[in-house]
């Protein structure tokens, strides 16, 4: 019986499939596995903000600030992102506004790199009216919690534009997803400016 033979053009199809992780609360410190809830309620940054750093932004006070900062993502297609909505009453159909910076590496001398932001654009972010499951680790200590069902992107500055994923309005969890074009991480700020909801956690992951 002749071998068979593999075609010289074949794909080979573990190296073109994609990575992806699980989901992930953003946190102000990576040993936080149950994420940071924010209650910023203060103005987003301008979007020129984050364009040129020679040091990383500071994620520290994610809390208070509402910023999530990281920096060390390694490359992938798209990075997406799903939010939890909190409230002390129910935060069913409340708002709350966010503000997307990709960012990426520049080398400028031996051993020195800098940070390149791009600004991604904003989201208008309204909760859905399904709870997060009774007993998880990331429910916020203080009133209700329940899944973003929708998602807004505008003015959206992505590569091939964003796409919102998963649920349009009708109470499951939207999900957006950005073409990440093998950046090395991300400025997301979030606050109630302008909504009304009191707290908000985001989450991530690659693929």
């Amino acid at each position: 019986m002749a071998p068979i033979l593999t075609h010289p053009c074949a794909l080979n199809k573990t190296a073109v499939v994609t990575v992806q992780d699980r989901w992930a609360p953003c946190s102000i410190d990576e040993s936080n596995q149950n994420g940071t809830w924010t209650t910023n309620s203060g103005a987003l940054s301008a979007a020129s903000s984050y364009i040129h750093q020679t040091a990383a932004p500071s994620g520290a006070s994610a809390a208070t600030n509402g910023r999530y900062v990281v920096t060390n993502i390694e490359p992938c297609n798209r990075l997406e992102f799903r939010f939890a909505v909190n409230d002390s009453s129910d935060p069913n159909n409340m708002v709350v506004v966010g503000r997307l910076w990709l960012l990426d590496e520049a080398g400028v001398s031996n051993d020195v790199t800098e940070l390149l932001g791009e600004y991604a654009g904003d989201l208008t972010i309204t909760s859905g009216n399904t709870a997060l499951a009774t007993g998880s680790k990331m429910l916020n200590a203080t009133g209700t919690s329940k899944w973003a069902d929708t998602i807004a992107f505008s003015p959206d500055r992505t590569y091939g534009g964003a796409q919102v994923v998963g649920s349009v309005a009708d109470d499951a969890a939207a999900v957006l997803s950005v073409d990440f074009r093998g950046k090395r991480g991300y400025v997301l700020e979030l606050s109630s400016t302008g909504g009304s909801a009191d707290a908000i956690l985001p989450m991530h992951r690659r693929i």
